[in-house]
């Protein structure tokens, strides 16, 4: 089972420090970033902008992009 969360940016993600990923990962550090955790395990880190642009969720907030995201992953799986 999956959860989406966004980052705080000072967290670390998977004992990855927040600012080693964002030296690594620049982009993220202007976007509200979304993270999809299965227990204690990040499986998935996101920009909502790029989800919008694969998906054709143009228009829909972060929030809804997010929760999106998580039924479609959800749905894959049990597939």
């Amino acid at each position: 089972m999956y959860t989406v969360e966004f980052w705080d940016k000072k967290s670390p993600i998977n004992k990855v420090s927040a600012e080693k990923y964002l030296t690594a990962n620049p982009e993220m550090e202007d976007v509200n970033v979304i993270l999809l955790r299965s227990g204690n395990i990040i499986t998935r880190i996101e920009d909502p902008d790029i989800l919008r642009s694969v998906y054709k969720w143009e228009g829909k907030t972060d929030e809804e992009v997010a929760q999106l995201y998580l039924e479609h992953v959800s749905k894959e799986d049990n597939n």
